[in-house]
């Protein structure tokens, strides 16, 4: 392989890593959203308007499960 077909190869696998990433976060947006939306009706949507910038995997995550398990939407507000 020569260093050109290595540095291009290299190349490939960042982009795909980073479409990984992108898609990870968009389902995870996608998952709150639609939670909030069956359990909270408007103000559950209201409140994803503030998760929209968030871009860290681990914090939707968290997240993602507060609303699965909460009873009340001051409960995730905390996070």
């Amino acid at each position: 392989m020569t260093m050109e077909e290595r540095i291009m190869e290299r190349g490939m696998e960042k982009g795909m890593e980073k479409g990984r990433i992108e898609g990870r976060i968009k389902g995870l947006k996608d998952a709150i959203e639609l939670g909030l939306e069956l359990k909270y009706g408007v103000k559950g949507l209201k409140y994803y308007e503030r998760i929209v910038d968030i871009t860290s995997i681990e914090k939707l995550e968290m997240i993602k499960e507060a609303v699965k398990i909460s009873k009340s939407l001051e409960e995730i507000e905390v996070l």
